[in-house]
């Protein structure tokens, strides 16, 4: 292997392994990280019965203040965790949002 040859393959080694430290050390020190946000503006959620039961009173902590929840999909499809996931939000003072997916067929 030439001399120029070894040196690029050093280099991009570096750059790949630097990459993956910086990469690894965002997720190990700062896990919960979060842009910031104006004042206008509040953190969201989007959930449906994908996520299964959802914990309401931590995503009221994680000062999460509007949920975007799915309702249905189509003519033919509703969310099974629809109704629960409206209630809980609201008990929690959750700003909730519903959305209905519409899907239609080209003929």
């Amino acid at each position: 292997m030439s001399r120029r040859r070894k040196i690029l393959v050093i280099s991009l080694a570096s750059c790949a392994f630097l990459l993956l430290l910086g990469f690894f050390t965002r997720y190990l020190f700062l896990p919960e990280y979060r842009p910031g946000i104006s004042a206008e503006e509040v953190y969201g959620l989007d959930v449906s019965n994908h996520q299964g039961v959802i914990d309401w009173q931590a995503v009221k902590q994680d000062n999460i203040d509007a949920v975007y929840i799915k309702s249905s999909e189509g003519g033919d499809w509703t969310d099974q965790r629809f109704a629960d996931n409206w209630v809980e939000a609201k008990k929690a003072g959750r700003i909730v949002l519903f959305g209905i997916a519409a899907s239609s067929v080209l003929n």
